[in-house]
């Protein structure tokens, strides 16, 4: 279930856009890109493959990466929410990482989502951009930023439920923790498990593989007072549980091959 949310997120910034996706075909996507998230740098390498199948289903080459974008950015701001709001409710955990550093993120992204409409002024006018292959796409993505300032609600709920879900996929860590005999607090899980996904995000082995073992181990050794080397245990576990979605993920891909093969076989004999 926690898998499958980014992919309704990703529908709502689909449509909102004004693209023509139903909510089926993006979770497909979702889940192909979690199949691909498995063997490419950091865990955003999925999001190439959803552009590129995204590009196939819609003439606009611009407005498909804009939603990716703006996906991953909703996502961002929950989990740093999440991991800030963990670290206030536990007081001993501020001499560990410095919460300021947490409470700068979202503040930065929420910032510049302010002025962005003001440094776009300036941009635009720039030569690079004045290009004529350049502009339809540009055109396009100031028209969708234009409807998403509008919808300011739902970006809220949606960041919301990115909120409510990181949370879930943390407790679910948290269970599997104390599963195998581990005494951390659930609270511990909620800071540990945002801060572990950003820095797999931006690692640069497949899949965050190595780094959010490490990183894991050393907040949960901190956090936790657990001995070294039972979070990568944990992390570990994680990461074999994980091998049902990147199944399923390949099997759609699969699929999905054969049907844009058959597309363009249609097409070429047309």
């Amino acid at each position: 279930l926690c898998l499958s949310f980014p992919g309704a997120r990703w529908h709502w910034l689909l449509k909102a856009a004004g693209l023509g996706f139903g909510l089926g075909e993006a979770c497909r996507l979702n889940w192909i890109g979690i199949f691909f998230s498995m063997a490419m740098p950091g865990t955003t390498g999925g999001d190439v493959v959803k552009t590129y199948y995204a590009m196939k289903r819609t003439e606009s080459k611009s407005l498909p990466v804009l939603t990716i974008v703006m996906d991953r950015v909703l996502g961002c701001i929950a989990l740093v929410l999440l991991a800030l709001g963990a670290l206030l409710l536990n007081v001993e955990t501020h001499r560990i990482l410095n919460w300021k550093v947490l409470a700068a993120v979202p503040v930065f992204l929420l910032g510049a989502a302010f002025l962005f409409p003001i440094f776009w002024k300036y941009a635009r006018r720039l030569p690079v951009l004045q290009r004529p292959s350049l502009s339809g796409h540009l055109d396009q993505v100031e028209h969708a930023l234009g409807l998403y300032r509008t919808q300011k609600a739902m970006l809220l709920f949606w960041v919301g439920m990115s909120l409510v879900n990181h949370a879930a996929f943390a407790l679910s860590v948290g269970v599997l923790g104390r599963a195998m005999g581990f005494d951390a607090s659930f609270g511990n899980y909620l800071t540990i498990v945002p801060v572990v996904n950003l820095g797999s995000a931006f690692s640069i082995t497949p899949a965050g593989w190595g780094v959010g073992e490490a990183l894991f181990d050393l907040l949960f050794v901190k956090f936790a007072g657990q001995a070294p080397g039972s979070g990568a245990g944990v992390a570990v576990m994680v990461r074999a549980m994980a091998l049902f979605p990147f199944f399923v993920g390949g099997f759609l891909y699969m699929c999905a091959r054969r049907e844009y093969s058959r597309q363009a076989s249609v097409e070429t004999s047309c």
